[in-house]
């Protein structure tokens, strides 16, 4: 699954439409869509404010196994419902941390190059 495919799953799991999500990450409702049907690449800068405005923060993490470069995304998730979204769809879960806001979920995905 990528990051378009995911967008439109998680923003119809919290009922927001397109408009609402433009609105909260600063673009249009047509760059969601065509995002979302994966027929516009979309930048990292809005691809870090589309998932801020699903309550999702980007991260990506390089992590250097001998030679090999392995990337993973990795999303850091206070929700339960989020966290099992992901889980079903393959990702692992990486470490749980305490905070003062509650428990955060650290899940990830290694990205086939």
């Amino acid at each position: 699954m990528n990051i378009q495919n995911f967008l439109h799953l998680e923003r119809e799991r919290q009922g927001l439409s397109r408009k609402e999500v433009a609105e909260k990450a600063g673009c249009t409702s047509r760059a969601v869509e065509l995002w979302e049907k994966d027929q516009r690449s979309m930048k990292l800068e809005y691809a870090e404010r589309i998932l801020d405005a699903l309550g999702f923060e980007l991260m990506i993490v390089n992590k250097k196994d001998d030679k090999k470069v392995v990337r993973y995304d990795v999303a850091q998730i206070k929700g339960t419902e989020e966290t099992k979204l992901l889980l079903e769809m393959g990702w692992r879960l990486l470490d749980v941390v305490s905070t003062q806001d509650g428990i955060i979920n650290v899940l990830g995905k290694e990205v086939q190059e």
